[in-house]
Order: C-alpha cells, then sequence, then structure tokens
C-alpha cells in the first residue's frame, strides 16, 4: 500500500474485506433469524441483550489484534522482513499467555454484566446460557481475530475472507441442525457459533502454515521479544479501552431499552443487525485505512496519508449516504424478517428512523480514528470516545427516557456523533497525529527514524 494510485490499491484491498464484514453479519443474523422465528421474542430478546456483553469481549479481542496489526503494518511498510517475523511470533506468544486468563474473566464477569442490564425472569436464563457457552469458547473468536489482524497488517484482505466463509458455512449447518433437529434452542445457537469460530481459527492456523511458511509461524512455541511486547501492548491498549468504553456505554444504555419491554427490546436487536449491515463499507474502508496508514507511516510517506485520509472519508461518506438511504427505504420489509411481530417491527424502525439520516457524521469519526490509530496515535481517539459515550451518550440517553416517553432515548446516538465529529475533525486538523510518524520504533536497538523525511 506504499505504491503506486491509493484509490485501486485500496479499492482491491477493502472489497474482500467488505465481503467478509458482510459474511461476519450474515454469521450473527443466521442466530437472529432462527431465534425469532423458531424459537421466540423472548429467546431472541435475550439474545439481543447478549450483544452488549458480548462487545466487551469482543472489544478485548479487537483491541489486541488491531494493535498487532498495526505493528505488522508499520514494519512490513519499513521492508525489514525480519522484524516482520519477530513482530508475529511475538503476537502468536502474547495469544498463548493471554487466552486462559481472558476466558476465565469473561466467564465470571457474566453475571455481573446482566446485572447492569437488568435482565429478569425467563430472558436471563437464556443469556446465562449462551453467554456461558460463548465466553467458555473464545479461544476460536480470538485466535481467528488475530491471524485475520497480522494478515491485515502484511496486506492481505482475501485470507480472512476465506476464515469467514468457513465459519459461516459452519454456523449455518450447525444452527439449522440444533435448533431445527435436536431441538436445542438458544443453547444449540450457542454450540453453532463456538464450534463455527473454532473450525475457522483451525482453518486459519493451516492456511498460514501453508502459504506463508516464510513467517515460521509456530501456534504452541512462545518466541516472545519484550521490547516487541512493549510496544504492542502501547498500541493495544488504548484500542482495547476504547473498545471497551464503546462496549460498555452500550451496556448501560441498553438498561434503559429494557425499560421500555420486550417489544423496543427485540426490535433494537434486529434493527442492529440493519444497523450493520449498513455500516459493511465503512467498517471496510476502516479496516484498510488503518494498514495503508501503517504501511505509509513505516515508509514515512506523510504526504500520502493526507491524501489518504481525505480520499478515505470522502468515500466513506459517499458510501454511507447511499446505504442508509436503502435501509430507511425498505427498512420495515427487511425488519419483518426477522419477527411477525408488527410491535416488535415497529419499535426496530423508529430506532433506524433516528440514527439513519446522521450515520455519515459517525462515518467521518470512523475513518479518521482509523488513520490515527494507523500511525500509532491511539490515545487521542480513546478519550473522544470516552466524551461521546460517557460525557453525552448515557446521561443524554438518561435524562431523555427519565423525561419523555418512548424511544426518543435514541436521540443520545446522533447528539454524540455531533460532539465526537467535531472533537475528532478539530484535533485532525492540527496534525499533531502526524508526529508519530517520526517516532516509530520497533526495538531500542533496531530504532528506525524517519524524521528527516516526516520533516
Amino acid at each position: 500500500m506504499t505504491q503506486g494510485a491509493i484509490l485501486p490499491t485500496v479499492v482491491s484491498f477493502a472489497i474482500p474485506l467488505l465481503i467478509g464484514s458482510l459474511f461476519q453479519t450474515l454469521y450473527n443474523t443466521v442466530d437472529t433469524l432462527i431465534i425469532g422465528n423458531f424459537v421466540g421474542t423472548e429467546a431472541l430478546a435475550a439474545v439481543g441483550a447478549c450483544n452488549s456483553p458480548m462487545l466487551i469481549l469482543l472489544s478485548v479481542m479487537l483491541g489486541l489484534s488491531g494493535g498487532v496489526s498495526v505493528l505488522v503494518s508499520q514494519v512490513f511498510g519499513s521492508g525489514d522482513a525480519r522484524k516482520v517475523e519477530r513482530v508475529i511470533a511475538t503476537a502468536n506468544g502474547f495469544f498463548l499467555l493471554s487466552v486462559v486468563p481472558i476466558t476465565v474473566c469473561a466467564v465470571l464477569l457474566i453475571e455481573p454484566l446482566l446485572s447492569i442490564i437488568n435482565i429478569q425472569d425467563v430472558a436471563r436464563g437464556h443469556a446465562v446460557m449462551y453467554l456461558s457457552v460463548v465466553f467458555g469458547g473464545l479461544v476460536g473468536a480470538y485466535g481467528y481475530n488475530l491471524n485475520s489482524g497480522i494478515l491485515r497488517g502484511l496486506g492481505d484482505s482475501r485470507s480472512p475472507l476465506l476464515f469467514l466463509l468457513v465459519a459461516f458455512i459452519v454456523n449455518v449447518v450447525l444452527d439449522l441442525f440444533f435448533v431445527l433437529v435436536m431441538g436445542w434452542g438458544v443453547f444449540g445457537v450457542s454450540i453453532a457459533t463456538v464450534s463455527a469460530q473454532v473450525v475457522s481459527w483451525l482453518y486459519s492456523l493451516h492456511h498460514i502454515k501453508r502459504h506463508y511458511s516464510h513467517l515460521n509461524y509456530r501456534v504452541f512455541t512462545l518466541r516472545v521479544d519484550g521490547e516487541l511486547i512493549k510496544r504492542m501492548i502501547s498500541l493495544s491498549l488504548p484500542m482495547v479501552v476504547n473498545h471497551a468504553v464503546f462496549s460498555v456505554g452500550f451496556l448501560f444504555y441498553y438498561r434503559f431499552v429494557i425499560g421500555l419491554g420486550s417489544a423496543y427490546m427485540a426490535g433494537y436487536s434486529i434493527a442492529g443487525k440493519l444497523e450493520n449491515m449498513t455500516w459493511l463499507p465503512i467498517s471496510s474502508l476502516g479496516m484498510a485505512a488503518v494498514t495503508f496508514a501503517g504501511q505509509n507511516a513505516g515508509a514515512g510517506k506523510v504526504d500520502a496519508l493526507s491524501k489518504g485520509a481525505r480520499l478515505f472519508t470522502k468515500t466513506a461518506v459517499l458510501f454511507n449516504l447511499t446505504t442508509a438511504a436503502v435501509t430507511l427505504l425498505f427498512g420495515r420489509w427487511l425488519l419483518g424478517l426477522f419477527s411477525p411481530d408488527q410491535a416488535v417491527v415497529d419499535a426496530g424502525y423508529r430506532y433506524l428512523t433516528f440514527l439513519m439520516p446522521f450515520y455519515w457524521v459517525y462515518a467521518i469519526i470512523h475513518m479518521l480514528t482509523s488513520f490515527m490509530n494507523g500511525v500509532g496515535d491511539v490515545r487521542v481517539p480513546t478519550w473522544i470516545t470516552m466524551i461521546m459515550f460517557w460525557v453525552v451518550r448515557v446521561p443524554l440517553a438518561w435524562y431523555i427516557s427519565s423525561n419523555y416517553p418512548g424511544s426518543y432515548l435514541h436521540l443520545a446516538y446522533p447528539a454524540s456523533w455531533i460532539i465526537g465529529c467535531t472533537l475528532t475533525v478539530a484535533y485532525f486538523m492540527t496534525g499533531r497525529w502526524k508526529r508519530q510518524v517520526t517516532a516509530i520504533a520497533v526495538t531500542g536497538s533496531d530504532q528506525k527514524s524517519i524524521s528527516h523525511r516526516a520533516a
């Protein structure tokens, strides 16, 4: 991504990511479709309530894999093949050291997280069962995300698509078998999810060893470089916090949604699936932006970074305006595929009407944040995310839910986006994020200063 025209390079990289994101969304959507149509509204609401606790766990995995991807892309952009191999070996060692503690902590947090949401009765039993299985088997999801992050850092967006395709096929087949044939309900869906993730992870290991033999990738060998671990954590930790703040904010927000009743809970859940579909092009561009920024930062190409940031952001806004319009136009029909309950459909569409007209604002935040993360400026975006959620969205949702009826609390979304976009653009325009380009280093002895090129 350091050579040639930006747009063709980005498009060729982003298209497999977009298709992969589509399969990821369909992967989760199949669970919702089957539960909503063959298990019931209570189960649908329960699994929908599990999204927020699962986002917290996912935030840890995405943060860690994101830090690895940034570091791999920066080192790859500098052209040092030996450093790339050491980074990947260290990332794998960190995975082996952290997977068990993260799994244990996740399982222990199930009850406290569900207490925050305040989910009760039958729905709580379904939620505990679902999360116990998914959290207990997170090794597959963690391993898949880490391997995908490594390959994206190397500029390979096609291989992660294959991993997701495998997971999608396995999940659909097992969902249908466990729910329709075995009659296992929510338990069957959770088992299918974990099984598909593990199969995808194992396939990713086989793929890397076969097609990237020069990396000497060994799964169960601890080869950890202390300096690289420090650098990896310095990049990953703010990303973990950023994603976690985002996810915990959703957790508290969902508490307000639950107060509106089961129909609103279910409607909010299925509308979130359509929202994810709308977000796919922006998410894919964001992942491409991280890799683009990381490789060009490693190569010291500051001009390409500035030009790329403008191009990525304009493209994201255009895509988002288009997908948001389509979502609103066909929203009721699409929501009806998930549930025959008209009250659920009405609640879901109400949520979409509050969000979709302002989604382009969030697209700007996401693209600029992706660029800053790619060059290693991960702290300021984290603070902005905290302000968006804990200073604006959650307090405003609490105030609205306490003083106004129905789903007006969803106004907290666009309000937080407008504040977050203003802060993000203002910081990006200062150019301070470019200072990270002059400070990229992997180890103390191998430090590569490129300040003369960034001046």
